[in-house]
């Protein structure tokens, strides 16, 4: 028996969060026989449930910026990102995986994704930023630099920070910036730390990107 499982209440929070997904089209998240597919606002199937590894009553994938995580191999965790027709346009190495409980959405042209553990050893998760082009930007607590890597997780570029204890960063407009924040004392109250701005060399502006 087939069980097709549209959670209509994501219709509501859509509306209430309208402010966070203005991309066009609308399409909803449905699950049938733990496959995940899409309608648009009338019903009608956008995309077949063909990604594989999805239950009811967990995080579902949201388009944003025309973008949504979805799995594309279930046995291994492989992620990667659709358009809104459906087309992989983005795929993550192994190891990197998206938290849907903290959402995963593109947002000013980055993403928030996860490395899990072997790669970063001693079963911890770390974060790391992804950009449209598939590239990733990981910052490195007691490095002092964020390792940019490409879409099959080879080494592009470090980017030094002058502190060695990168605690977080984010993207300014365009992502032609960075902001990099740092703990100078990591082990001392109240942990001082500076906010820097860097260019992203990634980005090479007037003249357009790598």
């Amino acid at each position: 028996m087939v069980r097709r499982c549209l959670l209509l209440f994501l219709l509501g929070l859509t509306v209430l969060h309208a402010g966070r997904a203005q991309d066009a089209p609308h399409l909803y998240p449905i699950v049938e026989n733990g496959k995940l597919g899409f309608i648009d606002a009338s019903g009608k199937e956008a995309i077949p449930p063909r990604f594989e590894g999805y239950e009811c009553f967990r995080p579902l994938t949201q388009f944003s910026e025309g973008l949504a995580p979805v799995h594309i191999d279930a046995a291994s965790e492989r992620w990667g990102y659709i358009e809104t027709t459906g087309k992989l346009v983005l795929t993550l190495p192994a190891h990197y995986s998206i938290r849907l409980d903290l959402n995963g959405a593109f947002h000013e042209g980055v993403a928030n994704v996860t490395i899990t553990s072997p790669p970063t050893g001693g079963g911890l998760d770390r974060w790391a930023w992804i950009d449209r082009a598939g590239r990733l930007y990981i910052c490195q607590f007691g490095a002092g630099r964020i390792l940019v890597c490409g879409p099959d997780g080879g080494f592009i570029t470090a980017i030094e920070i002058p502190d060695r204890d990168i605690t977080n960063m984010a993207f300014g407009p365009g992502e032609t910036s960075l902001f990099v924040t740092a703990a100078s004392d990591s082990w001392t109250e109240p942990y001082p730390g500076t906010v820097y701005r860097l260019d992203n060399p990634m980005v090479l502006p007037p003249h357009g990107r790598q």
